[in-house]
């Protein structure tokens, strides 16, 4: 006959480490919704910065195949591109829509609020800023008018 190893009478968690346990893992499970909510904002200002930027160079990109300026309409949430002189073209359609919580507004480069961005295709575009804001989260994507050049700038509102 084989022995089976007995095991002592006092072997086993104690309910008191149980309850330790548990509350580390309640614990741990309400701090992680948290933490995601925080970051959320940010990641969806730097969505739509990535999305504004592709939306932009695309329009660069379809000014210099058609030869004629495109033109970039800011809207709160979205962004629509279109042929400038023309009701329906092949890129009429083409448009970036953000987040509702996402706020969109542009300015030239003196400063006035503006609703249209031209892109030309040399290249040139009329310029401006588009600034993108959601929360406390806050990121401008600035376009040279010269170049075309788009840069972005992420800051925290205070």
């Amino acid at each position: 006959m084989s022995a089976k190893p007995s095991l002592p009478p006092n072997a086993g968690f104690t309910l008191i480490e149980l309850m330790v346990v548990l509350a580390i893992l309640v614990l741990t499970t309400a701090i992680i919704p948290l933490s995601i909510s925080r970051m959320l904002p940010g990641r969806r200002v730097a969505v739509a910065v990535e999305r504004i930027g592709s939306a932009i160079h695309y329009a660069q990109a379809t000014s210099r195949v058609q030869g004629r300026p495109i033109e970039i309409e800011v809207q709160e949430h979205a962004l629509m591109l279109s042929a400038q002189g023309e009701a329906q073209s092949s890129i009429a359609s083409m448009s970036t829509i953000l987040s509702s919580s996402t706020q969109v507004s542009a300015a030239s480069n003196d400063g006035r609020k503006i609703h249209r961005l031209v892109v030309y295709p040399d290249g040139a575009t009329s310029g401006g800023e588009i600034d993108i804001v959601d929360g406390i989260h806050h990121d401008s994507v600035s376009i040279s008018m010269l170049t075309g050049r788009v840069t972005s700038m992420r800051s925290l509102k205070q």
